[in-house]
């Protein structure tokens, strides 16, 4: 297995940018639920965990595992979200976008080049960035931040499932996996599904009252 790397952090530092943030998305193609964005700072020079790596490389307690080690090491951190509502309304990259700027604004401190998985571009502001295709499978601080969206995201939708547990959110995490769809055919649709993307699929979906 390959792993991201820091080079592309250290030769910002070198540069002259000692807050780099990397910024990624979890959530974006599911069909219920947020979409969650992590954003991550580590310190010029600090050693990092070898194994952090795209977090769909990586089983669920290695996510855990790594989440926590990020939250006990980065200089900053932090995670927004924009809800299914939100989706619905505006649609899912202004629904990205907004999830980003939540969460930059929770970092506690104002990065000065931001680097970002490809699919989290949208989001604008003044400051220097860096859009990379596959971001997360090559910059260990894009990576770090798909590992905290990615495991908020699931524990999120672990206790809507507790809430309600006629979907099996718990399995798919609001995915459009074969027994997603059944249930929603069955059970019809609930309050936290995207019923923008729902359409997609079901001409008249039904809707739960």
């Amino acid at each position: 297995m390959t792993y991201p790397s820091s080079r592309l952090e250290e030769a910002l530092w070198k540069q002259g940018y000692p807050v780099v943030a990397g910024v990624d998305e979890a959530g974006r193609g599911a069909l219920a639920g947020p979409v969650m964005v992590g954003a991550v700072v580590f310190a010029p020079g600090q050693k990092l965990p070898s194994n952090i790596n795209d977090s769909k490389k990586l089983t669920s307690r290695q996510r855990e595992y790594l989440a926590e080690k990020i939250k006990e090491i980065a200089k900053f951190w932090a995670i927004g979200a924009a809800s299914n509502k939100f989706i619905d309304c505006y649609g899912i990259c202004p629904a990205i976008m907004e999830a980003a700027k939540r969460a930059i604004e929770q970092l506690g401190t104002q990065p000065n080049y931001y680097l970002f998985d490809y699919m989290t571009q949208i989001y604008q502001n003044h400051q220097p960035r860096k859009n990379i295709i596959r971001g997360d499978s090559l910059s260990i601080t894009i990576a770090a931040a798909s590992i905290l969206a990615k495991v908020e995201r699931d524990d999120y939708m672990i206790k809507l499932h507790q809430e309600n547990d006629c979907y099996g959110f718990d399995r798919h995490k609001g995915y459009g996996t074969k027994v997603h769809f059944e249930n929603i055919n069955k059970y019809k649709a609930g309050p936290y599904h995207r019923l923008s993307f729902l359409r997609s699929f079901f001409f008249n979906v039904k809707i739960k009252p």
